[in-house]
């Protein structure tokens, strides 16, 4: 048994998908619970357990699922709620190996952030596609979804969305 309390934090993309891949590799063995904020490194989990403070020192677990989550943000119309629904079950989807469901959902993500006009949920769902794109071995259109991630994270300041994606290019520009 053994317990990590966000040892992925400091870790850029890629090395937080190794260290993902070497504790799945290693829960062959041994049963881990870990604490992390990463979507990367939650991809990996088998299961999902949220834990809130909604108010000082009260803490709260809360179930996660995702697609009854997706079914209440559709029956209340909440476009905000759609967007990250979809981009979270394209993020899980990736993670399990259907790229194209995982595609399905993100372009969701997308054309709802676009429309609400969000730039980080934009952000997000433009990565998460280069992900899947770079999977499938599209390099050219992974690297296209993360310079216009790139374009867009300049354009409201976001250093630290930016300093990512600048990796995640690096990342795709040593593979080509």
């Amino acid at each position: 048994f053994c317990m990590l309390d966000e040892v992925d934090a400091p870790l850029d993309d890629t090395n937080t998908e190794r260290y993902a891949n070497m504790v799945k590799r290693m829960s062959a063995q041994t049963q881990f619970i870990f604490i992390s904020h990463s979507k990367i490194t939650m991809e990996f989990a088998q299961q999902l357990v949220g834990v809130t403070m909604q108010e000082q020192g009260v803490s709260r677990v809360v179930e996660v699922d995702i697609e009854e989550a997706l079914r209440l943000a559709e029956l209340d119309g909440d476009k905000r709620a759609l967007a990250r629904a979809h981009n979270a079950l394209g993020i899980l989807a990736r993670s399990q190996g259907d790229l194209r469901l995982s595609a399905e959902h993100l372009s969701r993500s997308l054309s709802l952030a676009e429309a609400l006009n969000d730039p980080a949920a934009s952000v997000a769902a433009l990565n998460n596609l280069a992900l899947v794109r770079q999977a499938a071995g599209e390099t050219e259109n992974a690297m296209w979804l993360t310079k216009s991630a790139l374009t867009l994270c300049r354009a409201h300041g976001d250093r630290h969305r930016e300093a990512a994606l600048l990796n995640n290019l690096a990342d795709l520009l040593h593979a080509n």
